[in-house]
């Protein structure tokens, strides 16, 4: 039987290069985020803007900008902005985490364009870097002029099996 689990974010964009004030609202661990799901599961992070800043602000496109997404063969990871831009949710759903290339193997995948065959090792967990993605709402900025995009920090994502290795 699948699972899913819910983790809830407050989110405080700034426009002068500080850091994003992120929350999180249940669970609590520190700056990383660390998951622990079976094959099968699915973990559903939805951040969703200060009460305060929702009329000044916005999450835009698919709200994230995804930089690093490790052993993501292991994983489907997908992200939606609400219809008033107020949240991004952003679900990661494991496909299989027991098994994952290695580093070379990475490498040479990345660099040689043939088919290529390769031996799996064990994954002890991965991670996935991401950015939130906003814009400031309300600005008189032309149609056509230039188009401002706010990223935060890496709100860093640590997944791993719970499945004996």
């Amino acid at each position: 039987m699948s699972q899913i689990d819910t983790y809830n974010f407050t989110v405080k964009p700034s426009s002068t290069g500080e850091d994003w004030q992120i929350t999180q609202n249940t669970n609590s661990n520190g700056e990383a985020l660390n998951i622990q799901l079976n094959n099968g599961d699915k973990a559903v992070l939805i951040y969703t803007l200060a009460a305060d800043d929702q009329q000044t602000w916005q999450f835009t496109e698919n709200g994230t900008l995804f930089t690093e997404a490790q052993d993501n063969l292991n994983y489907n990871l997908s992200s939606n902005v609400s219809a008033d831009g107020v949240a991004v949710t952003v679900s990661i759903e494991a496909v299989n985490l027991d098994h994952t290339l290695t580093e070379a193997d990475i490498n040479k995948l990345m660099s040689e364009p043939q088919a290529m065959s390769c031996t799996l090792e064990l994954l002890g967990e991965a991670t996935i870097d991401f950015r939130l993605v906003a814009e400031q709402t309300g600005g008189d900025s032309a149609p056509f002029g230039p188009v401002k995009r706010y990223f935060s920090q890496d709100p860093r994502v640590t997944i791993g099996s719970t499945q004996p290795t």
